[in-house]
């Protein structure tokens, strides 16, 4: 495979549409691409690269971790990319992609059927599933603030035709259907309200309605005991080649499981400039991911147990 550097982006020529034509070969050198590129098949890209509007990707491209994608870029089947990739709003995604964990997608994302998401990947507004995606492995949807532990989606009902996805968390359900979103008796009322002229229609929804709700039956609300809530702040002792310091750390999402839940931060920042320079070393090392096992151990809640901790290290 040919592996091309910037330079030989310059040589490319443009198609009648504007699109730069970029030939199948390893692009991992090029960090930086602009918009409107158009890649062949199998194209192989670095960590870390970012890519403009509108991009154009064909079958079975790979990425590596930490790549950017602006709005509207459309990737065709079987593309791979690595962990905390960020796409902006209406990219499309062909059938069997792999993305690694920890990947955000703006809204109105389009996805094929049998794609496959690492953990804790987040979702806008308005992103729609092909058959057979995996969507129960710690998500975050429609900014809903709770982790959603079930996802059912309904196709083909109501005056749309269009798909209907239900999120279940520990104390709600909550309901996509076009440009409504809200809980489902929210839903339901709305179904009664716009409907109540059609009786198909209004009799679709309601046995639609009832039919998750007996579906969501056996994961009904569990009271589930909380180390911290969102917003919470935490504090992490931390030693790096003879520097020490205390990282404050906002709880952004909580992964609820089976053995233990996890608790994800922003990565917070360090405010000494003198100790700035291990920053990079400690967002590495922890990933901002804090499990319920090594609280008053690796994190607190209380900043005096931290700070002993410290004394320790």
């Amino acid at each position: 495979m040919k592996v091309y550097k910037v330079e030989d982006l310059e040589s490319f020529e443009k198609d009648e549409c504007g699109y730069l034509i970029c030939p199948t070969g390893d692009y991992s050198q090029i960090k930086s691409f602009g918009k409107r590129c158009s890649f062949g098949g199998s194209c192989k890209f670095g960590e870390s690269c970012g890519f403009g509007d509108g991009c154009n990707f064909g079958i079975s491209c790979s990425f590596g971790k930490c790549c950017n994608f602006d709005d509207n870029c459309k990737f065709h089947g079987f593309c791979k990319f690595g962990e905390s990739c960020t796409f902006g709003e209406n990219c499309s995604f062909g059938k069997y992609c792999n993305f690694g964990k920890w990947c955000n997608f703006c809204g109105v994302c389009d996805f094929g059927v049998e794609c496959n998401f690492g953990m804790s990947c987040i979702f806008g507004v308005r992103c729609s599933f092909g058959e057979g995606c995996n969507l129960e492995n710690n998500h975050k949807f429609e900014n809903i603030q709770e982790q959603v532990d079930k996802v059912l989606k309904i196709d083909r009902i109501g005056s749309s035709k269009a798909c209907t996805y239900f999120f279940k968390t520990l104390s709600e359900i909550y309901v996509r259907c076009g440009f409504f979103f809200g809980t489902i008796a929210e839903f339901e009322n709305k179904v009664k309200e716009t409907y109540k002229d059609n009786e198909q229609y209004r009799k679709e929804y309601l046995k639609e309605i009832e039919f998750v709700k007996v579906a969501f039956l056996s994961y009904s609300k569990c009271k589930v005991e909380l180390i911290c809530k969102l917003d919470d702040t935490i504090y992490v002792p931390w030693k790096f080649d003879g520097v020490s310091s205390i990282a404050e750390l906002k709880i952004v999402f909580i992964e609820i499981n089976k053995l233990h839940n996890n608790y994800i931060t922003n990565l917070g920042e360090i405010t000494d400039m003198s100790i700035s320079k291990n920053l990079i070393y400690f967002q590495r090392m922890n990933h901002g991911v804090y499990s319920e096992q090594d609280f008053n151990k690796v994190w607190f809640k209380d900043k005096k147990l931290a700070e002993q901790k410290l004394k320790e290290l």
